[in-house]
């Protein structure tokens, strides 16, 4: 379990720190605020796929008395620094971008450096399908971020290899309006990440597994009355429902066990007499 989860934020810090030394030095080479500010984008990935696997550790720590259950929620947490950081970063090229307007800088564009930018984004692109079948497997809400942060950079970087390339065509200060472009898109969607982030967090309802769970019941007996459903949630496929039903008492057992093998689910039964 340890191994499988802690396999994308491993694989996202490798890649993300060659990757942001590629950049950091193909900016300041040709002083491009586009590349530059993509770097500092891939450093701060970097910095939270280290937060994820330290979330990841944390979360597949066994259970002790102190914490019954374990610490899987850690990972939530872990996802929600991932979407601060990705935010701040986008505030901090908002800021370099503006700046750039009133004190313009020349671009200089070398071909080797403009087919080096184009790898690095075909890179990122094929993380993000890495990362997705990964997702597909482990459903964990830092695999998701990765995929997200994956096909965002990918288009992130195609934005400054564009910005890189035309710059040798014009005067225009094309740079600084692609980087306050690039700045606005890693801020709206960092911010989106945060609440949904901290939804998880929190502990907002799974609607959808709410709804199987009902429909496990009355595919069982349609005859039984739900009364309540309480999903209380422990991490990544680590969830335990309380439940409160109404009807025929000689079926706990089954439903307890269709519970566990189509849901995976613990659970605990309650039964109301109807009046």
């Amino acid at each position: 379990m340890r191994k499988r989860l802690s396999l994308p934020p491993i694989i996202a810090v490798t890649i993300n720190f060659v990757l942001f030394f590629v950049k950091f030095y193909i900016g300041i080479r040709t002083n491009c605020l586009c590349i530059y500010t993509d770097s500092i984008n891939n450093l701060a990935d970097t910095g939270a796929a280290l937060l994820a696997l330290l979330g990841i550790y944390l979360m597949t720590r066994p259970a002790t008395k102190k914490y019954p259950f374990g610490k899987g929620r850690t990972e939530y947490a872990a996802s929600f620094l991932m979407a601060i950081l990705m935010t701040g970063a986008g505030f901090l090229f908002a800021y370099n971008s503006i700046e750039r307007f009133f004190a313009p800088t020349p671009v200089w564009f070398f071909v080797k450096y403009a087919v080096i930018i184009g790898a690095t984004c075909l890179v990122k692109l094929i993380l993000g399908v890495i990362f997705s079948l990964l997702y597909k497997k482990d459903h964990s809400p830092v695999t998701k971020a990765l995929v997200f942060d994956s096909f965002t950079d990918c288009g992130i970087t195609l934005v400054a290899l564009v910005s890189f390339t035309l710059t040798n065509y014009t005067e225009f200060i094309i740079d600084a309006y692609l980087g306050l472009f690039i700045s606005i898109i890693i801020s709206v969607l960092g911010i989106k990440l945060i609440i949904s982030s901290f939804g998880n967090l929190i502990g907002k309802t799974d609607e959808a597994l709410m709804e199987k769970i009902e429909m496990a019941i009355k595919n069982i007996d349609n005859t039984i009355e739900i009364i309540s459903i309480s999903v209380h949630n422990y991490g990544v496929e680590k969830n335990i429902v309380s439940l409160t039903l109404s009807g025929n008492k000689n079926l706990q057992k089954e439903i307890k066990n269709v519970l566990r093998k189509k849901l995976s689910l613990e659970s605990t039964v309650e039964w109301e007499d109807k009046p």
